[in-house]
């Protein structure tokens, strides 16, 4: 079975979640639920797709920067919180939300970044004063 995420149009993601769906055993009201949630995700990322999420082009900047594992676990979820609460702003029409997003998103990268940087300097100096590893 293809993944989701290879999929290029909405009918083929239509497809996929109706065979997860069908694997699960999940009623036909279900499926239509999820054929109507995968054609509103493709209209909204239409809508937004002049321009890239939030975070995106910072995130790309931290998986470059970054381990996989400091990546994974300080930046990719901070990120990928005020994405999806882009996506909502938007998809309610809050342009004023999704517009504070852009900026705030900003913010949460510096400190997330700072707070990695406290981890990695000051957390090991005080933990190997107290003998912690």
């Amino acid at each position: 079975m293809r993944a989701y995420r290879d999929c290029s149009s909405p009918q083929e993601k239509i497809a996929v979640l109706e065979a997860i769906l069908n694997v699960l055993n999940v009623s036909p009201a279900s499926i239509e639920e999820a054929q109507d949630l995968a054609v509103t995700s493709q209209h909204l990322l239409e809508e937004t797709s002049s321009e890239p999420l939030p975070g995106s082009q910072l995130s790309r900047l931290a998986s470059f920067l970054f381990n996989k594992r400091v990546y994974q676990s300080t930046f990719k979820p901070a990120i990928d919180d005020e994405q999806s609460e882009f996506i909502e702003a938007m998809a309610d029409g809050r342009q004023r939300k999704a517009k504070w997003i852009r900026y705030r998103v900003w913010i949460i990268f510096f400190h997330a970044l700072l707070a990695f940087a406290w981890e990695t300097t000051v957390g090991k100096a005080i933990r190997g004063l107290i003998g912690v590893k």
